[in-house]
C-alpha cells in the first residue's frame, strides 16, 4: 500500500508525519545530477525551493521550526528525516564512510539559516535573495558534502 499511494517509504513519511508535500528520493536525485563542483549550490537550492514551495508554505515548514526548537518530539523527526532521507544519501552516494556526520553538519547548515531567516528574521537573511543565500551557503555545503577531509 506505500508503494500504492506514495513514492517511497520516505515520501510517506514526509506526508503524513512532518505533513510536507517533499519526495526526498527525488531531491537527492536533483542534487546529485549535475556537475560534482555545484552540488552544495544545488541542495541548498533545493531546501529553500522546499521551503518557499506553494503546497508546503514556507507558514508550514516555519511553525514545524519552531515546533522543532521549543519541543524534542517535533525536532527528532523533522532533522531526523532530513538527515537519514536527504543529506544522508547525497554524502553516502558520493563515498563518504561519515556520512551520518555530513548529513547532520548539512542539516544544521540549512535550518540554522531557516531558523536565522525566518524566525529569528536577521535583517542581512531577511533582505537576501535565494540566489544569494545559495551562492554564499554552496559553498559551505560543498565542504560538507563534497569534499574530502
Amino acid at each position: 500500500l506505500i508503494h500504492h499511494y506514495f513514492s517511497s517509504k520516505s515520501d510517506l513519511f514526509a506526508q503524513t508525519v512532518l505533513d510536507l508535500p517533499l519526495e526526498a528520493d527525488q531531491v537527492v536525485s536533483d542534487v546529485l545530477n549535475g556537475p560534482r563542483e555545484q552540488i552544495g549550490e544545488r541542495a541548498v537550492a533545493a531546501f529553500l525551493a522546499a521551503y518557499d514551495s506553494p503546497e508546503s508554505g514556507r507558514d508550514r515548514f516555519t511553525a514545524m521550526l519552531r515546533s522543532a526548537v521549543a519541543a524534542d518530539i517535533v525536532q527528532r523527526p523533522l532533522s531526523e528525516f532530513m538527515s537519514k532521507e536527504v543529506f544522508g544519501p547525497i554524502a553516502e552516494q558520493l563515498g563518504h564512510r561519515d556520512y551520518r556526520l555530513r548529513a547532520q553538519l548539512a542539516v544544521s547548515l540549512v535550518l540554522g539559516m531557516a531558523l536565522s531567516r525566518y524566525i529569528l528574521r536577521l535583517q542581512a537573511l531577511e533582505a537576501a535573495s535565494d540566489r544569494d543565500l545559495v551562492r554564499g551557503l554552496g559553498r559551505a555545503m560543498q565542504e560538507i558534502l563534497v569534499e574530502s577531509w
